[in-house]
């Protein structure tokens, strides 16, 4: 029941993700470094040859990765969101999961919630075999990572899931972002994951 959740008020989510990342930087295919920001309330997470246009980041409340292209958020690609409660029996758990595993502290959560399935992510989308895809229709925009070693056919179908997407918004209404009048102008970018050796940014 509700009434039986408490809050957790305290838990400082950067500070456990350092110490997390202090002992597993080795586990990580590729060299992480972390950049603070808001005094320390947030961090940005920057890995070894990994393209600027990828944003890895954790704060107090949220952790993920967002894609930036030309100097402006494009998406949201991939998150680790949690929301930390306690019940009665004083163990925590996260009431974004349909089905919440329960943890002594807030902070064995965290790591097994979200830092771990992070680590994962990243070694499996950091690789040669990956691009950033971000589409474009008018003022809308998309991006996902995607293996080139898989059918272009897979891609496409999310391709025509996002042009699906704008067709519905244009029946929304007046309230609604700007109508769509050509779906099939959609602009699609791919840049490489990984840095070609020998260029920065």
């Amino acid at each position: 029941m509700v009434k039986d959740l408490k809050m957790v008020k305290y838990c400082n989510v950067c500070d456990t993700f350092k110490q997390w990342l202090a002992d597993n930087e080795h586990r990580f295919n590729r060299k992480p470094k972390i950049r603070h920001y808001d005094k320390g309330e947030s961090l940005r997470i920057y890995f070894e040859d990994v393209i600027p246009e990828i944003d890895c980041y954790v704060n107090e409340v949220s952790m993920g990765i967002a894609a930036n292209f030309r100097r402006r958020f494009w998406d949201y690609i991939e998150d680790f969101d949690f929301f930390i409660k306690r019940n009665r029996k004083r163990k925590y758990f996260c009431c974004l999961c349909r089905e919440p595993k329960q943890y002594d502290t807030p902070q064995d959560l965290l790591i097994d919630h979200s830092f771990e399935n992070f680590l994962k992510w990243v070694n499996n989308h950091f690789t040669p075999f990956h691009v950033l895809e971000l589409i474009q229709c008018q003022r809308m925009t998309s991006a996902r990572i995607i293996d080139i070693r898989e059918s272009d056919s897979r891609h496409a179908c999310n391709r025509e899931a996002f042009r699906d997407f704008l067709s519905k918004l244009r029946k929304v209404g007046h309230a609604s972002p700007p109508a769509f009048k050509n779906l099939d102008n959609m602009k699609i970018t791919f840049i490489p994951v990984l840095k070609e050796k020998g260029k920065t940014s």
